[in-house]
């Protein structure tokens, strides 16, 4: 499912991605972008005027849940870990030719992930960086890398009845987590994301096209 038009030129300019929101841009109307996963799940982002707030929702049979939103006041994006970004973002690769990874739906993505702090970071910093890489020289480019490197957050991931979710044992001046994903939250949709998940990985699994666009190899350089 392509890019909205107006965005399709947009996501192409380091000033929108400066901010997810310029005032120098012309307004946007509030549009939605789909990336689908198969056919029966999909990520659907809604952007609003000005890219003020960007709300994340899985889609399962007709029916979406909410993930996080990003805004300028009060954020709750933590919604995914790295490892799901990525899994995720091969997935609609492969489904979708319209989003190579790494590239546009990564750069949209990885604002809903925290990383682990016993990550092995290398993979996803390198995928950010290729993904940045036209559309920002290499200073800022690594300005970027660190702000999304999130490892001083100590944010780990526990496990119980089936679910995953993160969990921020001592303040951190440097991260704060900010997540719905918790069992104490009913609504957070445990169940239709995780079905998402096991879709792409067959998704990714039953594929005979490369999950990453081998024109952005996955090293740092």
């Amino acid at each position: 499912m392509p890019l909205p038009a107006r965005l399709e030129s947009l996501v192409r300019t380091r000033a929108f991605w400066d901010r997810f929101s310029n005032p120098g841009l012309e307004p946007l109307e509030d549009c939605s972008i789909r990336f689908l996963i198969d056919q029966r799940h999909a990520l659907r982002l809604e952007l609003t005027v000005n890219m003020w707030i960007a709300t994340l929702y899985v889609e399962k049979d007709g029916t979406s849940g909410l993930l996080g939103f990003s805004d300028c006041a009060h954020p709750v994006p933590h919604a995914l870990s790295w490892a799901e970004v990525d899994r995720l973002c091969q997935a609609i690769a492969i489904s979708d030719q319209a989003f190579p990874h790494p590239g546009i739906s990564l750069l949209f993505l990885y604002r809903f992930a925290v990383m682990k702090v016993d990550e092995a970071a290398d993979r996803y910093l390198s995928l950010l960086q290729q993904a940045y890489r036209d559309l920002y020289p290499e200073d800022a480019v690594r300005s970027l890398l660190s702000e999304a490197d999130t490892r001083c957050g100590k944010v780990r991931w526990v496990n119980g009845a089936g679910r995953e979710w993160p969990v921020q044992d001592d303040d951190n001046l440097d991260f704060y987590l900010c997540s719905f994903r918790h069992p104490d939250i009913e609504e957070f949709p445990f169940g239709a994301l995780a079905s998402a998940l096991e879709a792409a990985a067959n998704v990714i699994n039953g594929s005979t096209m490369p999950a990453q666009n081998p024109d952005h190899p996955a090293s740092l350089s």
